[in-house]
């Protein structure tokens, strides 16, 4: 083997020609001696600290403290907006509700007057009796309904227009609207 064999740095390098049977042997270390010069713990804490000492280890005390009080009033602040997010969450949570049933009543109340509207256009709503147009639809119901009589009262039929005014109807087709109350059979004499 052709090499350099170093187990540490104060190792003795040996170089291993071809054909030498030698094995690379380290010199030995001396066993560590206790470090005399070294004070130990206690030594350290009763000895007197002079002023650099001290105002070295005073600065390292006021920027923890500083770095613990920032600490502490992030966590304030924190506690507090978190709080407030979740009573903000709350309110609006039970204010949608509310809001959403509004909105609701609203979409319904406009969903029926638009019903209501498409009824008076196609002239299936009526006015009450008691009212002058209602009166005056009875009047001319009668109106139509004598006139009626004197031309054919075989082919009409009354009807009942939901939910108030009742009308003749000459058409032998009715809606799911209209519900024939009775059918006129006179004899009328024709001339």
């Amino acid at each position: 083997m052709d090499g350099t064999t170093s187990s540490s740095p104060s190792d003795e390098i040996t170089i291993l020609e071809p054909g030498h049977d030698e094995t690379p042997q380290a010199t030995p270390q001396e066993p560590p001696q206790p470090d005399v010069l070294r004070p130990s713990l206690e030594e350290v804490l009763a000895k007197a600290s002079s002023a650099l000492e001290l105002e070295f280890a005073s600065s390292i005390s006021r920027s923890v403290m500083e770095e613990a009080n920032r600490t502490e009033l992030f966590r304030k602040v924190l506690r507090k907006n978190l709080f407030l997010t979740i009573v903000k969450t709350y309110a609006w949570s039970n204010a949608r509700l509310v809001h959403e049933a509004h909105v609701a009543e609203r979409a319904l109340e406009t969903h029926v007057q638009d019903l209501l509207q498409a009824e008076k256009e196609q002239g299936r709503s009526s006015h009450p009796p008691h009212t002058f147009f209602g009166m005056r639809a009875m009047a001319l119901l009668v109106f139509v309904v004598g006139m009626v009589a004197v031309t054919d009262l075989r082919s009409c039929s009354f009807i009942k227009i939901s939910p108030v005014l009742v009308s003749p109807s000459c058409s032998p087709r009715s809606t799911g609207l209209f519900q024939p109350l009775h059918r006129l059979d006179l004899d009328v004499p024709t001339m």
